[in-house]
């Protein structure tokens, strides 16, 4: 990889080892947890960053990882853009760091059971909502989202994440300061679950939208947001959080998201011409074109991010898992790989679990491409002469309508004719749980079953394809209440093979998470999940 300007890069070691599942970090206390990978007790503190001391003042500009739809609750947010500009404002229970290891931060402590069904949270103290009249997080908050997050006719994603092992009758305020969580089934799983995009966590007075509401602990405020446009965030003064100097945490005074609806030729040119100084989850194209700019800082880390080739179980002919599979044995995923991604994506298995990221990932031999058998399965299922059928997808980022067309391309071998509908992201976003066969991006999850468990059990809001299989459902639990890798690995090696023979989806790649950012920007670690947090950032201008 040849690259002039100075580069992050981040491959990360096993998660979950077992001499970190034996032995733990010292200092959480009894119980499941302190075997538990990495989480710490404390909350992490502000970085020094080295001996310069940061400077404060200064609006930072970047370019927005994804496209920024509507946004009305966060606990309805369904893409990264919207995401970030609540997570300015909301903060979550936990955090997980540029590693994938999860830590407290608006809880002091969360501890567990050892049969990992009774967990306690107690609440940091400190953190103040920016209501009308401040005041300071308690419990009653954290129990209000845990009960809004758990009831479906709300429709957050957080439900399907938490549904399988918690449900609201099994929320519990102990005191002013503490909420015990009564499990209905064994979860190891739950810092990670707190963690996403979902679950910013509002005060108990929010009533559902947050344009009119912009409520929450945050450093930052929301001074406006405009859809497919941009928005824009201000510093709060009485943040909790101090930073290196000793004063209130930002260091900045705005922030300002740009959408440019992740394409090549716009991240090019926003960043050499000065427009913004930072661009998340840059497309491939312009990995390239920007790596050849000695001023800029790259980073290239390893993620789980994928792109689904997949189909409604609910709509023929994808209700024939034989169908499906011929769907998975027709591609020829090096060439996808290669010709959309070059050498910042690897290659899928069609389970979702990425090699190298999921700490459990069992090593199964990659899917070989077998046109002959594709072809004998549609046979049998009565298609022996192929079939005919829409594929959409959004026009960016770019990739994927290049691993789209690839496959399509790929696709005709055994008779199938792929009728590419390239959509705006706007419009394809708008409804993407509802078309038949579709090329839908999912961003980074450290666990493979967060994934599996938002977008594969029946009910989840964002089960796109309808998929509903007993066997999968029954596996998922089994693994979601295992702690130890080496157990985990083993239930997973069934869960991948039960999706390579019947899942819902062709899994061709992997990407890596890349970004550019200004020499000026000091403080932001950029991660596989792609967020836009700047508690930490300031400008070296």
């Amino acid at each position: 990889m040849l690259l002039k300007g100075p580069v992050h890069s981040s491959s990360r070691p096993p998660l979950f080892s077992r001499r970190t599942f034996l032995h733990g970090s010292a200092g959480i206390g009894a119980g499941v947890l302190a075997m538990m990978c990495g989480f710490a007790p404390t909350l992490r503190p502000a970085r020094a960053w080295g001996a310069a001391m940061p400077k404060r003042g200064g609006t930072i500009r970047y370019a927005n990882t994804d496209t920024l739809k509507p946004l009305v609750d966060p606990a309805t947010v369904d893409a990264l853009g919207p995401s970030d500009a609540v997570r300015g404002c909301a903060e979550f229970l936990t955090e997980v760091d540029e590693h994938n290891l999860p830590h407290p931060h608006l809880l002091e402590t969360l501890t567990s059971s050892e049969d990992l069904k009774t967990w306690t949270l107690v609440v940091r103290k400190g953190p103040v909502f920016n209501t009308p009249t401040p005041r300071a997080l308690d419990a009653d908050d954290v129990v209000f989202n845990f009960k809004r997050w758990l009831d479906p006719k709300l429709g957050s994603s957080m439900n399907g994440l938490l549904s399988p092992y918690l449900d609201a009758s099994g929320v519990e305020k102990i005191d002013d300061h503490t909420v015990r969580l009564h499990l209905k089934a064994p979860s190891s799983t739950l810092a990670y679950d707190l963690y996403h995009y979902a679950g910013a966590v509002v005060p108990r007075e929010f009533e559902g939208d947050f344009l009119k509401q912009p409520w929450g602990t945050g450093p930052f405020e929301l001074v406006e947001y405009v859809p497919n446009q941009s928005f824009t965030l201000k510093a709060r003064k009485d943040y909790w959080r101090d930073g290196a100097d000793g004063q209130k945490l930002p260091y900045l005074d705005q922030v300002v998201c740009i959408d440019v609806r992740s394409q090549a030729s716009a991240q090019v040119a926003g960043l050499t011409s000065g427009q913004f100084d930072l661009a998340l989850g840059i497309d491939y194209a312009a990995y390239k074109a920007l790596a050849a700019e000695p001023d800029l800082v790259m980073s290239r880390i390893k993620s789980a991010g994928t792109v689904l080739f997949r189909a409604r179980v609910d709509q023929k002919p994808f209700d024939d898992p034989r169908v499906r599979l011929a769907l998975r044995l027709v591609q020829d995923r090096n060439q996808i790989t290669q010709l959309s991604l070059g050498d910042t994506g690897f290659v899928g298995n069609d389970d979702l679990v990425a090699p190298d990221v999921d700490p459990a990932y069992a090593p199964l031999d990659t899917p070989k491409r077998d046109v002959e058998r594709a072809k004998a399965l549609l046979a049998e299922a009565g298609l022996g002469q192929g079939f005919r059928t829409e594929f959409r997808y959004p026009t960016s980022p770019d990739f994927i309508a290049t691993a789209a067309q690839v496959y399509a391309q790929q696709c005709r071998d055994i008779g199938v004719q792929l009728d590419l509908v390239p959509m705006p992201p706007d419009s394809y976003w708008a409804k993407w749980t509802d078309w038949t066969f579709a090329a839908p991006q999912w961003s980074h999850r450290p666990l493979a079953t967060m994934t599996m468990g938002l977008c594969l059990r029946p009910g989840a809001a964002w089960n796109e394809t309808r998929y509903a299989d007993p066997t999968f459902e029954s596996l998922l639990d089994e693994v979601n209440g295992i702690v130890e890798v080496e157990a985990r690995r083993k239930v997973y090696a069934k869960i991948q093979a039960r999706l390579r023979e019947d899942g819902p989806f062709a899994d061709p790649l992997f990407m890596y998470a890349l970004a550019a950012q200004s020499p000026k920007v000091k403080g932001f670690v950029p991660t596989a999940f792609r967020y836009g947090t700047f508690s930490d950032t300031w400008l070296d201008a």
